[in-house]
């Protein structure tokens, strides 16, 4: 039950939406199958982080409903604090603010525990939706905090999201109204390396699920700034590199840029600026 709990995440990550979706099913199935109260619990909380990091919050609510349920019966309060902390997740990254004020606003009541595992993606994630509630200046504290977490214990599977996550603040600082245009280019430059990082990290581990959203963060910024071409030449061939998942929204999304792209009859023949390099 657990090896196909983490090939689901692993699988995700690795860019095969579909098969992940398959180990997590089969994940709960013989958690069910097994009949015992502590495995079930494990698997939802397991499949809970499934579903939060591919952004499923509808999947996550499901099963986060019924591992709580189970938690309350059985005393598993280990558990409950996990489950609480990605019901957290996904009511600050849906911008239920309330919901997330009622689960503490805490990416992870094991913190009082001293538990650390998780708390690199849990506090990434957290940080991303702060963000994208206008509070900029707390999500890069808490994605600071996530970086020392990261390079303390060595956790990265996250690495790649955590330099996307930090382009994405960037862009947020540069979009203030209060910021100077001197400062704007800047945090623009800023965002852009950090982007190019996390592309580069997510092609060294074959990471395609990252790099499809660190070059659809990066398309955006491009498309935005007139750059259409290199938007169009980074993500195409990172979109075009998935066989299954086709419904999958991260990957509609790519492709909803990738049609307004080819909308605007970008010649082949235009001069070609080449986008800034990967190498390190």
């Amino acid at each position: 039950m657990s090896c196909h709990s983490f090939d689901a995440m692993t699988l995700w990550i690795l860019g095969y939406p579909d098969q992940a979706e398959k180990k997590a099913q089969e994940a709960i199935s013989l958690a069910r199958d097994l009949g015992y109260p502590f495995t079930l619990t494990w698997c939802l909380s397991m499949i809970g982080k499934y579903y939060s990091m591919r952004r499923d919050y509808a999947g996550a609510g499901k099963v986060i409903a019924e591992g709580l349920t189970l938690t309350k019966e059985y005393g598993f309060s280990f558990f409950a604090d996990s489950l609480m902390a990605y019901r957290v997740i996904g009511s600050a990254s849906q911008g239920r603010i309330d919901e997330m004020t009622a689960g503490g606003g805490n990416p992870g009541g094991f913190t009082a525990a001293g538990y650390e595992l998780a708390h690199t993606w849990a506090r990434s994630s957290i940080a991303e939706a702060l963000g994208n509630l206008g509070q900029v200046d707390l999500g890069l504290a808490l994605l600071a905090e996530a970086r020392e977490l990261m390079e303390r214990n060595d956790e990265r599977y996250v690495e790649s999201e955590i330099y996307r996550i930090d382009g994405e603040l960037k862009l947020k600082q540069a979009s203030r109204s209060s910021s100077t245009p001197a400062n704007s280019i800047k945090a623009e430059s800023e965002a852009e390396e950090s982007f190019l990082k996390a592309i580069e990290i997510a092609r060294e581990r074959g990471a395609k699920t990252l790099e499809l959203r660190a070059a659809t963060s990066l398309s955006r910024m491009l498309v935005k700034n007139g750059r259409q071409d290199e938007a169009l030449r980074l993500l195409q061939p990172v979109h075009d590199w998935f066989t299954e998942g086709f419904d999958w929204p991260e990957l509609q999304a790519a492709r909803s840029i990738l049609d307004d792209l080819k909308a605007t009859s970008i010649s082949s023949t235009d001069p070609k600026r080449p986008i800034r390099s990967l190498a390190r």
